[in-house]
């Protein structure tokens, strides 16, 4: 029988995670990956967060920063993975991060970087790099068949933003005139973030955190949809 939560006993989740040395881990603990409603309110998991996440924008500024003492900017060829953990997703969002190395994807000129690392030695880190004109973005990207939500995505990616040594950044990959540098999540059309997407909370979670959504086809080499946060 799968367990069901009140509001009440949802809300007390991410509080626990709402505090200064916890919040670090909020993106990766498993209740903002919940599918299913709440037993009394009968809301979905994931908008009851994200309302409750609207109402604390300012505690999600107070993720601490990572250190990374080597370049982010570490030799990466498009045909060799970073050394995964032995699990398969891992393995196949690696394998389409590296089909995408060095391509031009509308709207990007370029995808710059794939599995850049965000602090020394073995630990999290970004997906992809990719750049357009103005900015230089960080994406999450999951693969088609990611059982993930697209609220653990948003919340991943705006960790990843704000641990992330933004000058450093833009100096180890030299790159001049001041861009500014953006985050977004890159997804499979008809994956089930991409359902999540049609959610009023999470989209307006998006916008306050100024995460963009950009949509894959099922081949990733085209752009279907884009959806900037001032537009969601």
């Amino acid at each position: 029988m799968t367990t069901t939560y009140t509001k009440k006993e949802v809300i007390s989740m991410v509080e626990e995670y709402l505090q200064l040395g916890k919040i670090n881990e909020l993106h990766s603990k498993g209740f903002v990956n919940y599918r299913g409603t709440t037993s009394d309110t009968k809301e979905k998991y994931t908008e009851v967060i994200a309302s409750h996440l609207l109402e604390q924008l300012e505690r999600l500024k107070l993720i601490d920063p990572v250190k990374r003492t080597d370049s982010y900017n570490v030799p990466r060829d498009g045909t060799t993975p970073r050394e995964a953990d032995g699990r398969k997703w891992e393995q196949e969002e690696q394998r389409i991060a590296m089909k995408l190395f060095n391509k031009t994807l509308q709207p990007f000129s370029e995808i710059l970087h794939y599995q850049t690392p965000l602090g020394d030695g073995r630990g999290a880190a970004i997906d992809l790099l990719a750049r357009d004109t103005d900015s230089v973005y960080i994406l999450e990207l999951k693969r088609p068949k990611s059982k993930e939500t697209l609220l653990r995505c948003v919340l991943e990616v705006h960790a990843y933003f704000c641990m992330l040594d933004h000058e450093k950044l833009l100096r180890d990959f030299e790159i001049k005139n001041n861009l500014a540098l953006r985050k977004g999540v890159l997804i499979f059309k008809n994956s089930r973030a991409y359902t999540d997407f049609s959610d009023h909370k999470i989209r307006l979670l998006m916008r306050e955190l100024k995460i963009d959504f950009f949509v894959l086809n099922e081949n990733a080499d085209e752009i279907l949809e884009t959806h900037y946060f001032n537009e969601i």
